[in-house]
């Protein structure tokens, strides 16, 4: 029987990505660092984070992403 969930979901080149209706999840990068800053910034986003509506600053970020990146 062919598995029609993993054939929609999964990228045969990279097993690691999900594509679903146009939609692209992959794993974080470093190049993601300029996004997660500029999200981060925005107090309407950070309010449901432990600094409760307080801008994260550019190193915070830089350091949660290294974090994120290595995280096994």
């Amino acid at each position: 029987m062919i598995d029609v969930w993993n054939m929609a979901m999964s990228n045969p080149a990279d097993p690691t990505v999900l594509q679903i209706d146009g939609f692209t999840m992959r794993p974080l990068q470093f190049l993601d660092l300029e996004a997660l800053v500029s999200i981060w910034a925005d107090p309407e986003v950070t309010r449901f984070l432990p600094s409760r509506g307080v801008s994260i600053p550019r190193e915070n970020a830089e350091r949660a992403l290294q974090s994120f990146i290595h995280h096994d």
